[in-house]
């Protein structure tokens, strides 16, 4: 997304400037992008959440609402919930009913967010309709 506003912002900035001095000042601009990235990555973090199969549609909204408040936290980017996706693809992982991504500028913020009464809050109204501990994969990306 930050990198969205920057080549937006970029570009209105240059827009009187001929096509070739554009693509110099865009190409330079993108290696810089790259190089920021490279020594400050972002700290990326999937939770895949599998629900017991007793769980009534009613309760299913409950915790896709009480799901969706993560995304206003402290310290949370570009929040998603989704479900698993029919590709087609034998390799597919699909042994999850929902899952979360998002992404942290610091490992600091992910260790607050861990830590944020809200986000406990939510964990602990939804343990029991889990059928299983959540997977969490976390790593660092451009």
């Amino acid at each position: 997304m930050k990198n969205i506003l920057i080549f937006s912002s970029i570009f209105l900035l240059f827009s009187c400037k001929n096509n070739t001095d554009i693509s110099t000042e865009v190409k330079n601009t993108h290696e810089e992008i790259q190089a920021n990235n490279k020594e400050n990555p972002l700290l990326y973090h999937l939770v895949f959440l599998k629900l017991k199969d007793s769980i009534s549609q009613e309760r299913i909204v409950g915790i896709e609402k009480a799901i969706k408040e993560i995304g206003t936290l402290k310290g949370v980017h570009d929040f998603h919930l989704g479900k698993p996706a029919d590709t087609g693809d034998a390799r597919l992982y699909t042994d999850y009913d929902y899952m979360l991504s998002m992404y942290f500028d610091k490992i600091e913020d992910l260790k607050s967010y861990s830590k944020d009464s809200t986000h406990l809050e939510i964990r602990k109204a939804i343990k029991d309709d889990l059928k299983q501990a959540p997977m969490v994969v976390d790593y660092w990306g451009e």
